[in-house]
């Protein structure tokens, strides 16, 4: 019974030895993956809206962080019936006015404001 009960263990030993290993390098794999791949899996959320409002910015912090330039601040409803204020470089704005239909775009903590040519669908 015991050359049967050292088979049964080298049996057991390796497959389980295996899929510990594995185990372990996939969750190492998970905390170095790079930067761009956890952004990816940040939660994104798409709203659209109307523009209410729009203010002229002197100084909204660029994508460097180090400069700033000028930006719009726009107060838009969404169709939730929620309103958000959002503050973006006039560059990445194009010409947004009061009633034109926009797309928010929300990722982490950033929005991002865009023109969205189809009317509301009921």
């Amino acid at each position: 019974m015991g050359a049967s009960m050292d088979c049964l263990v080298r049996r057991l030993l390796l497959p389980s030895t295996l899929v510990t290993l594995l185990l372990f390098g996939c969750s190492t794999a998970l905390v170095d993956r790079p930067d761009a791949l956890k952004q990816a899996e940040t939660a994104q959320w798409v709203f659209f809206g109307v523009v209410l409002a729009v203010q002229p910015v002197s100084e909204v912090s660029g994508a460097s962080g180090d400069r700033s330039e000028p930006g719009m601040r726009m107060d838009i409803l969404l169709d939730d019936g929620r309103s958000v204020l959002v503050e973006q470089l006039l560059s990445h704005a194009g010409k947004l006015a009061a009633g034109d239909r926009v797309r928010v775009l929300q990722i982490g903590g950033y929005s991002r404001v865009t023109y969205w040519p189809y009317p509301a669908s009921r």
